[in-house]
Formats: C-alpha cells, structure tokens, sequence
C-alpha cells in the first residue's frame, strides 16, 4: 500500500507550513505549533515498555498532549513526536484501539502520518544545515549532537 500523490502533495504542504523554530528544539516545536493551532501542544516524555505503541496524539477540547518515549534516542523520539504531531496537523481522527499495543499500523492515516514525519525531519535538517553554514556552531547545538549520539542509559531493573 502506498500514499497517493494528491495526499503527498497536501502532506508536503503541510510540512511546508510547520512553524520550525530557529535553533530547533521539540518544544519549540510544541511551542509554535501552539501559537499556529489557538491551543496548546504539551509533549508528554516517559519511560515505555516494549509492549506499547511507540507514541500517542490525546486531543482534547483544552490542549493537546503528544506521548513519546524517552528510553530511545533522541533522533526516534524526534520521529515519533513528529508522526504524532503528523495526526495534528492533517486533522486526522481518532481511531478507538480495542486492545492497549494492537493499533493497525498498516493504514492510510498511519502512512500519510510516517511520509509527514520523515519530510518534515527532512526539512528541520535542511533548515539546520543552512542555519550552520551561516552562524558558527553554539555550545547548545554540540550538546545537542552529543546528546543524538549518546547511549540511552540503562535503568535499574531492565
């Protein structure tokens, strides 16, 4: 199964019109999207067990919460909030998962969600690079690379 080219080209709108902030950081992100959308986007960062899905989009009337893990690396978590930031923006609705770890990943909404994450990480990489060819590198931007590139630490128990 694939996406159809009129839903990528509404996909790449969409990533086109994200508020990206400079230097980016997800709550910026969060931020932004909070400003654009008249309500609030909290990120939600918690320690998940194998047997869960990956992320989650909980929209209410008052805010809207985006779930990812934190035991994974930086650049997994910055997929998955931005699959479910995906949901967000293409103003997809819920779908009721009868059993907590089986959602239907195989799905239109589910793909136009991945092809949304992956353009838009393209585009904040993009936005970087040329950010960083024109402004020598900052401390938080080397702490940032670090932090993409360090193990996740183990906790007590696994």
């Amino acid at each position: 199964m694939y996406v159809h080219d009129q839903e990528v080209a509404e996909i790449d709108a969409a990533v086109q019109q994200l508020p990206i902030p400079q230097p980016f950081t997800m709550g910026g992100l969060a931020r932004a999207l909070s400003e654009r959308e008249g309500k609030p986007v909290k990120l939600i960062g918690e320690q998940l067990g194998g047997t869960v899905p990956c992320g989650w989009l909980v929209r209410t009337k008052e805010v809207d919460y985006v779930c990812y893990p934190t035991n994974t690396s930086y650049l997994h978590q910055l997929h998955i909030v931005l699959h479910e930031i995906g949901h967000l923006v293409l103003r997809h609705h819920a779908m009721a998962i009868a059993t907590l770890g089986q959602s239907p990943t195989d799905t239109a909404v589910e793909r136009a969600a991945e092809l949304f994450a992956t353009s838009a990480s393209r585009r904040i990489w993009r936005e970087q690079q040329t950010r960083n060819q024109t402004q020598p590198p900052q401390a938080a931007d080397v702490i940032a690379l670090g932090a993409v590139f360090s193990p996740v630490p183990e906790t007590a128990g696994d």
